[in-house]
């Protein structure tokens, strides 16, 4: 930190005296002011937020279902040299938006926006065909987090020369009750439950940073420091009783009998020094690079990972019609972890567990080399052929049996837009993937991917769009550990959108649209019997396959200037389904009648708007939600639900 505030204030001294010399050999005229003046504009609201919920919250995942006053307010001001604006939107204590923006001539810059929203969050139920392998310590809780973002940002620009210093800063934040889930008694399959109880949560996210650019000749550089925190607060770690039974395998460490911590959430620490230069944009040719050093720690454990980014990039247009774009980008990540980790009995600390050694983290380097050329042979049409080569060099395997010592992955990406006619636009793009080696199962070997777009606008009064996106992966021979080479996993992905506008008349619109989304997989699955942990089975040609379909119609209908409508119907339906063939999967229960999932989901809306005398408004928004669980089993944790929200306000606008 001291180095780069170093580096800041000498630049910061050093650009007066540039701009000394440049001004000497060529005296600039002085600006004149202006005296830009306009009258205040704004608006106050005030209204009430009526809610009457039945059943389950998911059917209204992110309302805070509450009744609640609201309060609105906008305001601009210009009045030179000052620039000011501000907005707010209050609907309840845990739903709310605020933004403000002040300008000083073309010095001083301030941009502030506080969001935070409210998420209902369900308690999970859980089921056992042994009752006294459950415990559940949470039984009719209600579960939600509320969610904080704050953004600020700050640019000063120097008078009469291109250079700004900015400041910049984000907290993210969740506070609130949310479930946990783990096994507990033995701590192994023996003897183990399944348990549920509440966490507090209380978790922040900083990340800040300053910084100075200029414009230096025939270069512009950007020099940058970066601090990030991740802070808990709240249920850091629970503790509960384990009684250690051995497992029916080979002999592993045991761990004595104690109330050991588990679950536990660390604290982070990081920063970031960044440079980044580029050439002018002006001309044929264009040049960029950046260099990037990040460290980050868990305050935990004390593992450490560094990172150093180093990336160019060259931008070459021979002719209008023509640009070729080349790029390089190195990363290496350097990991480092403690040698051992002791977990401490909080009863007794002399009782210690897991003095065992740690595998060494990874560590890696990442070479990517990319191209892309891009020609318009006329108006009408732009080509565009993209490469990229990756190649990534792993250290520290050899503890890690199914971790390969590097992966290859290279991609060619084809892409066009047209329009062939008045009012007709089309874009397609095709993506072929190959991956060597890669290092996890659920990445694919070889990918298939297509995009197609179509906008039609025949009139005005008609706006149409169609779009299909469609994914195949497959990934050869994965890998288990003590198992042979299982089947492939075959991945497909499908999704359609389609939207359609039409104005009958200056007072009346209608807009429909529909949208579809496909996933399915198909894979081995390997697993362990508890009478036989380490005699792995597998279940070959699994599917699994998730589905939704959603139908829209609004309608908006504006008699007058100071009366409009709108109307809508949005129907949503979902459903998930997983077919295991093993008998042993099967029996006594099916693991399929548990997994299932078949949800319907209307939304109802409607809103109105009339405008009274001298900037008085009156509005009126209603919405209805119906959230339908169509399988209604008595063994899952989805049900049924309605809200019912209405919303009137008065306004003031001047």
């Amino acid at each position: 930190m001291r180095r780069i505030l170093t580096v800041l204030i000498t630049v910061t001294l050093l650009c007066p005296v540039a701009h000394g010399v440049a001004a000497a050999a060529d005296k600039p005229q002085e600006m004149q002011a202006v005296d830009i003046t306009r009258p205040t504009e704004g608006s106050v609201a005030l209204g009430y937020r009526a809610i009457a919920p039945g059943g389950s919250e998911q059917a209204d995942e992110y309302e805070y279902l509450h009744d609640a006053a609201t309060f609105g307010a906008n305001a601009q001001l210009l009045a030179f040299p000052h620039r000011f604006h501000l907005d707010v939107n209050v609907r309840n204590s845990e739903d709310t938006l605020g933004q403000l923006n002040y300008g000083f001539r073309d010095l001083l810059l301030i941009d502030a926006v506080h969001r935070s929203l409210f998420h209902n969050v369900k308690n999970i139920t859980l089921e056992d065909l042994d009752p006294a392998a459950l415990d559940i310590r949470d039984s009719g809780q209600d579960y939600g987090l509320q969610i904080t973002l704050d953004d600020v940002a700050v640019r000063f620009n120097a008078p009469r020369f291109p250079m700004h210093l900015y400041a910049q800063g984000s907290r993210f934040e969740k506070e609130d009750d949310r479930q946990l889930r783990f096994l507990g008694g033995s701590g192994w399959f023996n003897n183990a439950t399944r348990t549920s109880t509440a966490r507090r949560i209380d978790w922040q996210t900083q990340h800040y940073g300053i910084g100075i650019n200029s414009h230096l000749g025939p270069i512009e550089a950007d020099l940058s420091h970066w601090e990030k925190r991740f802070d808990v607060k709240g249920n850091r770690a629970f503790f509960d009783s384990y009684t250690f039974k051995p497992p029916a395998g080979p002999a592993s460490p045991a761990r004595p009998p104690g109330e050991f911590p588990h679950n536990g959430t660390p604290e982070f620490k990081g920063s970031a020094n960044t440079l980044k230069v580029h050439t002018n944009y002006t001309g044929k040719l264009v040049g960029t690079a950046t260099l990037s050093k990040k460290e980050n720690k868990n305050e935990a454990s004390g593992a450490e990972a560094d990172y150093f980014v180093g990336a160019a990039g060259l931008t070459w247009m021979p002719v209008t019609k023509l640009s070729v774009f080349l790029n390089y980008r190195r990363i290496a990540r350097d990991l480092d972890n403690p040698d051992a980790v002791i977990i401490r009995d909080r009863t007794i600390p002399a009782i210690t567990y897991g003095n065992s050694s740690v595998r060494d983290s990874i560590s890696a380097d990442i070479d990517t080399y990319s191209g892309t050329v891009r020609y318009r042979p006329f108006t009408r049409l732009t080509l565009k052929a993209a490469y990229r080569f990756e190649e990534v060099t792993r250290e520290d395997t050899e503890a890690w049996e199914l971790i390969p010592d590097s992966t290859t992955r290279r991609a060619l990406t084809l892409s066009g837009d047209a329009r062939p006619a008045k009012g007709l636009k089309a874009k397609i793009e095709y993506t072929h993937k190959e991956v060597d080696d890669p290092a996890t199962n659920v990445e694919a070997n070889r990918l298939n991917k297509a995009k197609f777009s179509l906008t039609w606008a025949p009139m005005p009064s008609i706006q149409t769009l169609l779009g299909y996106t469609f994914s195949r992966e497959e990934r050869n021979d994965p890998v288990f550990a003590d198992t042979e080479a299982a089947d492939d996993r075959d991945v497909r992905w499908d999704s359609v959108l389609a939207s359609g506008t039409f104005l009958f008349s200056e007072h009346l619109a209608l807009t429909t649209s529909y949208a579809y989304l496909r996933h399915k997989i198909e894979q081995e699955i390997a697993y362990t019997e508890p009478a036989f942990p380490f005699s792995p089975q597998s279940d070959a040609g699994v599917p699994y396959e998730s589905e939704a379909h959603n139908y829209g119609v609004n309608l908006h209908y504006s008699p007058s200037d100071w009366l409009q409508f709108n109307t809508g119907v949005s129907h949503t339906t979902s459903k998930t389904d997983f077919e295991p063939n093993s008998p042993d999967l099967l029996s006594p229960i099916s693991i399929a009648s548990l997994s299932g999932v078949k949800i319907k989901e209307t939304l109802y809306s409607l809103s109105g708007d009339y405008a009274l005398r001298k900037g008085l408004r009156v509005s009126v928004d209603y919405e209805y939600t119906d959230f339908n669980d169509v399988l209604n089993r008595s063994n899952d944790d989805v049900a049924d639900g309605i809200s019912r929200i209405l919303w009137t306000r008065l306004s003031r606008e001047w």
